[in-house]
């Protein structure tokens, strides 16, 4: 027996054996991994046996290959989503926004790029419409294998031709003797990425990419809470206050925190060679760097130290809502001459590539500092005046899709989920294709999604017409759970958590009644909202997780 390599579309398939089990005949699944080594026992014209640890498994020849190479590298690929295409392996320069769909032929790979475990290649070397860079592996909707296993010749010979599969893969073969079917990277802005010239949105192309049989990998090492229990909390107030917030946290079993990073003013409150590539004037730097509390060494020893108490630690990004950024590059804000916006602040364009560069970068730098989630809010369209079309309002949810997508695969070295906070709206209807924020989309994009039932902003929403929702938090608050778990659910889909509203006028009475209102609607997951995470916000509260 000798080794072979299983290769397939997804980054790994199941088979289904038959085992003998209280005398009946019982179905047992094996999940391989792409690129896993398995022993090859026999060799057959169309099916091959092989040895996975203790078990023995039928599959087919186009399923196994001779070179690790090889089952890693597709034969044909398409985009599954508009892709970065990448000018070097470490993440840190851009050539442009591929389009979805575009066919990519793959031309390299490193093996020192292989997570064996789930079956991932980080990065991919490719040509695409002339151009050539990288992209990362999980952009690759896998359109044809490489060469598989082919009879009657010598496994040495890694380069030789593969036997046509059946064309029915269920039809029994003769030889058939079972069922189965079968180091840190650094990132950062350069001055020239973030130039107008270098790619032009309106050109890229957007869809929707249908990831139902494509769930996004869990890692092991991420150990998340079965039920987040979550705290927004300012960088500052947590370095101030240790203390009190370890203190509270004990004490009302809260078991994570969503550490706010970068703000709606675009200030991001740590070191960031992202941000000093990006705010080359001096005024925009030096606020950058007042508003930079500590050092990514810093950072990443205090991510420690709460992660080493059992804290899940959230690293919270305001998205395309950016006062600095957009002021530093005009061409990167959104603008709508026909239709002003309707924000407190400027925006970012969500389709715009170097947007989504600055972004995953400055997530990237977050993520080495140990953050093992990533949040991100104000991932949506502006609001604004007037209405858009049907075409326009599609095309924005797959924008929205689209970037989660590259910023989840942009983490996938550091191990670190990607979440996303909606507007509180989606837990009544869950498509806004204005905002670009659609709720089932994006549950198969993200790790966790944030509704964000705060009462304040449920009191305006036609759900509650007549209705005063302090007063009836626990019913309000019931209904909403109750109408945003209505639809189907599917394994792979993001966990729907509830920030709740612990800020402004709030009673410990109110947010207890909130807390009630989720429990009974059998809702597990919940943060707390007080904005800045202070003691004197926080204090007051406490009662409520007591009653």
């Amino acid at each position: 027996m000798h080794l072979v390599y299983v290769q397939c579309e997804n980054p790994s398939i199941t088979l289904d054996l038959p085992v003998v089990a209280n005398g009946e005949i019982e179905s047992q699944p094996l999940i391989l991994k792409r690129g896993e080594s398995v022993r090859l026992v026999s060799q057959g014209e169309r099916y091959s046996r092989i040895r996975a640890g203790e078990l023995l498994a039928d599959v087919p020849n186009a399923t196994l290959s001779h070179s690790l190479e090889s089952a890693l590298t597709p034969k044909k690929a398409r985009l599954r989503h508009a892709a970065l295409l990448y000018k070097n392996r470490n993440g840190s320069e851009i050539s442009g926004l591929l389009p979805a769909g575009s066919e990519v032929h793959v031309t390299d790979l490193s093996l020192m790029d292989y997570d064996e475990k789930n079956g991932l290649v980080c990065w991919y070397t490719v040509e695409c419409d002339g151009q050539s860079g990288y992209v990362h592996g999980q952009a690759l909707d896998w359109e044809e294998l490489s060469d598989g296993l082919t009879p009657h010749t010598d496994h040495k010979n890694a380069d030789s031709k593969a036997a046509q599969p059946s064309a029915d893969p269920h039809q029994q073969d003769p030889e058939r003797t079972s069922s189965s079917d079968g180091a840190l990277l650094h990132a950062s802005v350069t001055e020239n990425s973030l130039s107008s010239g270098n790619s032009d949105p309106a050109s890229s192309s957007f869809f929707v990419t249908d990831l139902r049989n494509d769930p996004q990998p869990v890692w092991n090492e991420n150990r998340q809470p079965e039920e987040l229990r979550a705290l927004n909390i300012d960088l500052e107030n947590l370095i101030v206050f240790p203390e009190q917030v370890e203190k509270y946290l004990k004490e009302t079993g809260l078991n994570a925190l969503i550490v706010t990073l970068k703000d709606v003013d675009g200030l991001v409150c740590f070191e960031s060679e992202t941000v000093d590539h990006a705010f080359m004037d001096d005024s925009a730097r030096h606020a950058q760097h007042e508003a930079a509390l500590l050092t990514r060494n810093e950072l990443k020893d205090l991510v420690s130290l709460w992660k080493s108490k059992g804290i899940y630690m959230i690293g919270r990004m305001e998205a395309f809502a950016d006062d600095a950024l957009a002021a530093q590059h005009p061409d990167l804000a959104y603008s709508d001459q026909n239709a002003p916006l309707q924000e407190d602040c400027a925006w970012l364009a969500p389709d715009n590539p170097d947007v989504w560069f600055y972004l995953s970068s400055l997530a990237r730098e977050a993520a080495s500092c140990g953050f093992e989630e990533i949040q991100l809010d104000s991932v949506r369209y502006p609001e604004q005046e007037g209405e858009v079309s049907q075409t326009e309002g599609s095309n924005r949810i797959a924008v929205i899709q689209n970037f989660l997508l590259n910023l989840r695969e942009d983490l996938e070295e550091y191990h670190a989920y990607v979440s996303a906070t909606v507007i509180p709206s989606l837990g009544y209807d869950p498509s806004d294709p204005e905002l670009g924020q659609d709720l089932e989309v994006m549950k198969k994009a993200c790790r966790r999604i944030y509704l964000c039932p705060y009462l304040i902003s449920l009191q305006s929403l036609p759900a509650n017409y007549g209705i005063e929702v302090f007063s009836n938090a626990h019913d309000v608050i019931l209904g909403y759970v109750q109408q945003s778990l209505s639809s189907a659910s599917d394994p792979s889909d993001a966990d729907l958590v509830y920030s709740l509203q612990g800020f402004g006028l709030m009673s410990p009475e109110t947010l207890h009644a909130q807390l009630q209102g989720l429990s009974d609607g059998h809702a597990g997951s919940y943060a707390i909202n007080t904005i800045y995470g202070h003691p004197d916000q926080l204090l007051p509260l406490q009662s409520a997780f007591d009653r």
